[in-house]
């Protein structure tokens, strides 16, 4: 496997990301899409303007550009993670994991994932949170959190458009 060096996030990047979240994403979509009624999932995953949620990326450039960290193996951008972090309840989350199609099942991910973990840690988070998808074309995001020991929680989300 190639060398997968993580940087902090800067502006430069952005197009990549973008690149990178359309491709990632499209196979996950059309699979959720099969499985969530049109009236939750479109407003949720999919909007006309914004065909691979890259507004949501866009969105936390915008707010948080400190928060996301860039994968790249030849000075090629392949991945990338952003976080939140609750420090009232000590509480990281994982809001965005998002590998090349390229590159997913080579440990890009679980090194942005690793890399993460220690800068929640030094910022005195006690807990990482990340969710995905449990339906069967997610492996790759469910045995990068496995193999990392994160434990299944047993929730379901309830949805409802307003």
């Amino acid at each position: 496997m190639a060398m997968v060096e993580i940087r902090q996030f800067d502006r430069s990047f952005t197009a990549a990301l973008t690149d990178i979240t359309l491709r990632s994403l499209e196979a996950m979509h059309d699979g959720t899409r099969a499985e969530v009624f049109d009236n939750i999932y479109k407003p949720f995953y999919l909007h006309d303007e914004d065909p691979g949620n890259t507004d949501t990326l866009l969105a936390i450039i915008e707010a948080q550009p400190e928060a996301i960290w860039v994968a790249s193996i030849a000075d090629d951008v392949v991945g990338f993670i952003a976080v939140r972090m609750n420090n009232v309840d000590a509480l990281g989350e994982v809001f965005m994991l998002t590998v090349s199609p390229a590159h997913q099942g080579k440990g890009v991910g679980q090194s942005l994932l690793s890399h993460v973990e220690t800068v929640l840690r030094n910022k005195g988070m006690k807990i990482v949170t990340v969710e995905t998808i449990t339906q069967d074309f997610a492996p790759p995001a469910k045995r990068i959190y496995e193999n990392l020991g994160y434990d299944p929680w047993p929730v379901e989300r309830f949805f409802k458009i307003l």
